[in-house]
């Protein structure tokens, strides 16, 4: 596990995508967090308490909104359409109830879309 980390971060460092410590900079950390949502989502498939699952939804969401964000930024509004109804499906304020099984499918679609959005930002560079 200590060699995936590494190389992550240092494919990160190396497309400029991490924070510039010097500088104090933000640069782009969309990679880092589809990363992070993604591995939170293929967690959620464990049988977990409760609470974990509230906690997931609530950083799902947000993550979900800055990622939203960040492509209507970018003038890419498809895909912050789509984040945005991400945000919405995940909101932890009014749920939507899909039973166990169908979260398990839109928890797994949601990571692969996830981790196919970071290798294609890594092959456009």
């Amino acid at each position: 596990m200590g060699k995936f980390r590494k190389a992550f971060f240092s494919l990160l460092a190396q497309r400029d995508c991490l924070v510039d410590f010097k500088s104090k900079n933000m640069k782009n950390l969309s990679p880092i967090v589809k990363f992070v949502i993604a591995i939170l989502l293929l967690v959620c498939l464990a049988d977990l308490p409760y609470g974990l699952y509230q906690l997931v939804r609530i950083v799902s969401a947000v993550a979900f909104a800055y990622l939203s964000y960040d492509y209507f930024k970018q003038n890419r509004d498809g895909m912050g359409f789509v984040f945005a109804g991400l945000a919405l499906l995940f909101q932890p304020f009014f749920k939507i109830a899909l039973g166990r099984a169908i979260w398990n499918i839109v928890d797994i679609v949601v990571a692969v879309v996830l981790f196919l959005l970071i290798l294609e930002m890594f092959k456009k560079k």
